[in-house]
């Protein structure tokens, strides 16, 4: 991939949302799941974000890997309300802010 104009990997649980609050919702049938996702190999130079991954309070994403893929972004990775997410031989070459970012996260592997 070349000249992304956002971010080489998205994983967005507020996509049916207007904003994102940080207050848990009830989990119910409409609440999205992302678990047990697995991406490999991706090269990517000119992203404007390596990678966001955003769950919700109630429904972290789960199960994410994210392995053999070098991405050349403005901005690095954001990790928000996961769980059980591992970057196994990732390169990140950003040019502003931090390599990665992570709040409300657990069980984060960065290998």
């Amino acid at each position: 991939m070349v000249g992304i104009a956002g971010d080489a990997i998205t994983a967005d649980l507020y996509y049916g949302r207007k904003t994102a609050g940080q207050h848990a919702e009830p989990v119910d049938e409409s609440t999205p799941v992302f678990d047990g996702i697995s991406i490999s190999g991706i090269s990517c130079t000119g992203a404007a974000r390596a990678i966001w991954l955003n769950g919700l309070p109630e429904m972290p994403i789960r199960n994410i890997s994210i392995s053999n893929s070098t991405i050349s972004a403005e901005a690095g990775a954001i990790i928000n309300n996961a769980d059980s997410v591992t970057l196994h031989n990732v390169t990140i070459n950003h040019s502003t802010g931090s390599r990665l970012t992570v709040t409300n996260t657990a069980n984060l592997t960065d290998r």
